[in-house]
């Protein structure tokens, strides 16, 4: 979630937008939730942080959590080497097209 929301540069990833799916009948843990509220992403100048409520909404890091945790996720890297963004391009303007590859240079780079 962390390396997600650091490549889409959403700054409103906090504890009111993830969930836990669970057995209603057992209260089993089945997974998480998928990810949502994204409505914010991709904002020009993205500088790494998102919002968080926990801890009275201090910052929450996601390039300094992305590069901690993409050792345990090298698939995500090896994926986004491959990544085609040319269709992606037509919905971003120029300079969140740039930040966009510059995040995941940024993760490739964090992988290795």
């Amino acid at each position: 979630m962390y390396i997600f929301n650091y490549i889409i540069a959403n700054p409103d990833l906090h504890d009111d937008n993830y969930g836990l799916l669970y057995d209603i009948k057992t209260f089993e843990l089945k997974s998480v939730s998928p990810c949502y509220d994204h409505n914010v992403a991709f904002q020009e100048g993205f500088l790494g942080l998102s919002r968080t409520t926990m801890g009275n909404s201090v910052s929450l890091p996601l390039d300094d959590l992305c590069e901690r945790f993409i050792d345990n996720h090298m698939d995500i890297a090896e994926k986004l080497k491959t990544i085609d963004l040319k269709d992606i391009k037509t919905y971003l303007s120029e300079i969140q097209y740039n930040e966009l590859k510059e995040r995941i240079t940024n993760v490739i780079s964090w992988a290795n």
